[in-house]
């Protein structure tokens, strides 16, 4: 997997609906939010707009510092100021679950119970929208942890070149390789302590 495979989906997406569809673009957000750096659903339900630096493009959340893509706050914003939108059963109000920042799409009858449904119930619905689209239409067996270390992989990429980060994931028991994994991991918010656990996830992608 790489972020161009994801691109890739995301442009297919785009293909199949009509121009200014809502749900692609809703699919990419979620995409988005787990590669740059959110672990789970609860923590992007988590999210406040206030919490958001618009001049860093960062968030931060948990004790850690999510940096957001351009694409991914314009993407946020839009739904944020966006009232209604159509979809193939009609019109949907687009409304935050509470405070949250993001958006999602109800009937217009069922906006105010809304709020009343379970956390759970909301983050499951948020993630069976991404996962929906990949699995059944694009064949990719992907789940929101897999976009959400790649995003860690790409990251330690950045920091250190490629080639290093390949050395850090293939490394077998170097005390510095170990100690620097774990410091980028701690870095990005990475909750794992074994850095063995660590390694096994990021093997995918080397």
């Amino acid at each position: 997997l790489t972020f161009e495979k994801l691109q890739e989906a995301i442009d297919l997406m785009y293909e199949e609906y009509p121009v200014g569809c809502y749900l692609p673009m809703y699919v990419e957000l979620i995409i988005l939010l787990f590669y740059c750096g959110f672990a789970n659903s609860k923590e992007i339900l988590a999210m406040k707009r206030e919490s958001v630096d618009f001049t860093n493009n960062t968030v931060k959340i948990n004790n850690k510092t999510i940096h957001l893509s351009e694409r991914c706050i314009s993407l946020l914003e839009r739904f944020y100021h966006t009232e209604e939108v159509e979809g193939h059963r009609g019109m949907y109000c687009v409304v935050p679950y509470h405070d949250s920042y993001i958006r999602f799409f109800v009937r217009r009858n069922k906006a105010e119970s809304f709020q009343l449904r379970p956390q759970e119930e909301i983050c499951a619905m948020m993630v069976r929208a991404m996962t929906t689209q990949l699995r059944q239409k694009h064949s990719m067996n992907l789940n929101y942890r897999k976009i959400y270390i790649l995003g860690f992989y790409d990251y330690i990429v950045r920091e250190v070149g490629r080639d290093r980060a390949e050395q850090l994931v293939r490394s077998v028991r170097t005390p510095e390789d170990s100690d620097e994994l774990l410091r980028l991991a701690k870095e990005y918010g990475l909750s794992h302590e074994n850095v063995s656990a660590i390694k096994m996830e990021l093997l995918q992608y080397v």
